[in-house]
C-alpha cells in the first residue's frame, strides 16, 4: 500500500504507532454547501425551538443522553422545543429500544423518530431547524456537523473523534464531554 487516507489529525496520531508517518495523509471530510439554501440562518423566532438530531440510532450516538437531558429541561419547566431525530439503526434492536426510553420518560409531543432521510428531504429538516445537536460517545468525524454548519445552525456536539478540529467551542459550536 502506497498510502493510508485518514479524516482526522486525531486518527493520523492514533495510527502513527503502527503505520510509518511517510504512509499516512489526512484529508478530513467535506460537504457541497450549496444544497442548503440557509447558510445565513436567521432564527426562527416562534414560541418553539426546533431541534435536530441526524445520525445512526443507537447508544453510541448519545441518544440516551439527549433523552435525559430533554426530560431535564422540561423538569426545569422548559417544554418549547421539539426534537426531529433522523436516521437508520446502528444495530438491530436499538431504533425501538431508543424509542422506549424517550416514551418512558414522556417526551413524545417534544419528539419524533424518523427513519433514514436522504438528500432534499434531509435538507430541509436543516433548514427549518434552530440548534443541530449530535452528543456522540464516539465518533470518527461527525460529518453531519458539517451539515449543520452549512445551514448556519448553532451546534451542540462532544469532544470525540475529528469533532474538536473544526468546531472550536464558544466560536462555531458547543463542545461537551460525552455523557453530559
Amino acid at each position: 500500500m502506497d498510502m493510508n487516507v485518514l479524516l482526522s489529525k486525531n486518527w493520523y496520531e492514533h495510527f502513527t504507532d503502527v503505520v510509518p508517518k511517510e504512509k499516512l495523509t489526512v484529508i478530513p471530510n467535506a460537504t457541497d454547501t450549496s444544497m442548503f439554501i440557509n447558510s445565513n440562518k436567521i432564527p426562527q423566532y416562534s414560541n418553539r425551538i426546533n431541534i435536530l438530531f441526524v445520525g445512526s440510532i443507537g447508544r453510541r450516538k448519545g441518544l440516551v443522553d439527549l433523552a435525559y437531558a430533554s426530560k431535564n429541561l422540561i423538569n426545569e419547566g422548559i417544554h418549547n422545543f421539539f426534537i426531529d431525530i433522523i436516521g437508520s439503526e446502528e444495530k438491530l434492536g436499538e431504533f425501538s429500544i431508543i424509542k422506549k426510553i424517550f416514551k418512558s420518560l414522556n417526551l413524545q409531543e417534544n419528539t419524533k423518530f424518523y427513519g433514514a432521510i436522504y438528500n432534499s428531504q434531509k435538507i430541509e429538516f436543516f433548514n427549518n431547524a434552530d440548534i443541530f445537536v449530535l452528543p456522540s460517545h464516539n465518533e470518527s468525524f461527525g460529518i453531519s456537523n458539517l451539515e449543520a454548519m452549512a445551514s448556519g445552525l448553532s451546534i451542540i456536539s462532544t469532544k470525540v473523534g475529528a469533532i474538536p478540529e473544526y468546531l472550536v467551542h464558544g466560536e462555531n459550536g458547543f463542545l461537551i464531554c460525552p455523557g453530559n
